[in-house]
């Protein structure tokens, strides 16, 4: 049995998991490339995505699910294979690239590679900054903004929780109903 890295939970799963129609035909089988772990149907985690036109964006591959936002609309985590990253919802995805045909370990795809070079050109310009610096308390925080700039990290649950009932206080103007809810979210832990 194939296996795929399911990246928004870090563990491997059958890639049968992965398919929108079970089993694959033995000529599904025969067609399938080299680096794929199953094939698909729809919208899924490790999905490639081949673009409709290149000068918009390259090929890609479907990382992780984003956020579902208030209006319903879900979102992904999209890498393309030149190592950007985008958060794309269903219809964005659609505009975007052709139907998904096959899944991939995501850890094994191109972008991801560049990625990671990058990460390592990233981290060698902080230490040389750093050390140029003496490590001084300003280039410290020119460190962290710069990491923080090059590489953000998407907001907590907490951040959700907290931003999702703003906007409900808003919409609906509640009056401060949500006031026990804000304070059970920020007793949570900031992970």
């Amino acid at each position: 049995m194939r296996a795929g890295v399911d990246e928004t939970a870090r563990r491997v799963i059958p890639w049968e998991a992965f398919t929108s129609h079970e089993p694959m035909d033995e000529l599904d089988l025969a067609l399938m490339p080299h680096w794929a772990v199953g094939s698909t149907t729809s919208i899924c985690v490790g999905a490639q995505l081949l673009t409709k036109d290149g000068r918009h964006t390259g090929n890609a591959v479907v990382t992780g699910r984003g956020l579902t936002l208030s209006s319903g609309v879900r979102t992904w985590a999209v890498l393309t294979d030149a190592g950007n990253s985008l958060v794309l919802c269903d219809e964005e995805i659609k505009q975007l690239f052709y139907d998904p045909q096959w899944v991939m370990n995501v850890a094994s795809c191109p972008g991801r590679q560049r990625q990671q070079g990058a990460d390592q050109e990233l981290e060698a310009c902080r230490e040389w900054l750093a050390d140029a610096s003496n490590h001084d308390y300003c280039a410290q925080i020119m460190c962290a903004n710069l990491l923080t700039a090059r590489r953000p990290k998407p907001p907590s649950l907490k951040e959700q929780a907290s931003a999702a009932l703003e906007q409900i206080e808003v919409d609906f103007n509640t009056g401060g109903f949500g006031e026990t809810i804000r304070k059970a979210i920020e007793a949570l832990p900031n992970d």
